[in-house]
């Protein structure tokens, strides 16, 4: 697992493998080491994906990097009785598995499936909205991404992207340290069989590229409108980008 993690970080077509090795663990650790903070997060990046949204039964919208479904499932318990129709795709077979066993009403307008981000099966403007949480620095093209997106969505269409990001004032940054080298470590030793790939986790944060230069992709793949919000002290991001 080291030498994938290692890997993974060096060729992001890999990362997909290192996720169906930890998929039956990811939903428990992820609690654990976010100290619950990750529902909250997810919440919030929906608070932007449904803004303004009146007809939400009418919507169509795309989950990139589904995993196993958080933000499919945060969506269907939302909108109760007028859910949007719902698409989770993932590269990662195991994760997509765990997302599909979660479904308990196959009544609800849910859909999975195996899907690359990078190069999506889906027509042009078929889209209301889409989101990508905490997936976009696991790909091997960003701006690849960014233009799927844009191409997919619906003239005012929305994407919205959760990710991991870097604190920039001098106390936050070192509150982040310690969390990041202390609390996420500890936990990934005690409850998990492959801590390397939580390494994995926190140096793809470290070496993914700032909001700023996230924003800029964004808004080359065409997007009209492109607003930052952080989170967290700016531990998280939320990309609101509009076509």
């Amino acid at each position: 697992m080291a030498r994938l993690s290692t890997e993974c970080l060096e060729d992001k077509t890999l990362t997909w493998q290192l996720f169906d090795q930890i998929a039956g663990r990811y939903d428990g650790m992820n609690a654990v080491m976010t100290m619950g903070l990750n529902s909250y997060w997810k919440s919030k990046a929906l608070d932007y994906c449904y803004e303004g949204s009146e007809d939400t039964a009418s919507l169509r919208v795309l989950d990139l990097a589904t995993g196993t479904g958080d933000l499919v499932y945060m969506s269907a318990k939302r909108f109760r009785a007028a859910c949007p129709e719902l698409i989770g795709v993932d590269l990662s077979e195991q994760m997509l598995a765990i997302a599909k066993t979660k479904q308990k009403d196959t009544s609800r307008p849910i859909q999975f499936q195996t899907g690359d981000a990078t190069a999506l099966d889906f027509e042009d403007a078929s889209v209301d909205r889409a989101t990508m949480a905490f997936g976009i620095r696991n790909v091997p093209d960003v701006a690849a991404v960014c233009k799927e997106l844009f191409r997919c969505l619906k003239p005012g269409g929305r994407a919205v992207i959760l990710e991991s990001s870097e604190p920039k004032g001098l106390i936050a940054r070192l509150g982040y340290s310690v969390f990041t080298k202390t609390w996420i470590p500890f936990w990934a030793k005690a409850l998990s069989p492959d801590p390397s790939a939580y390494q994995y986790l926190l140096d793809s944060t470290e070496q993914f590229m700032s909001p700023e230069q996230l924003q800029a992709q964004l808004r080359d793949a065409g997007f009209a409108k492109v607003t930052h919000y952080s989170l967290s002290l700016g531990a998280v991001s939320i990309y609101v980008a509009d076509r």
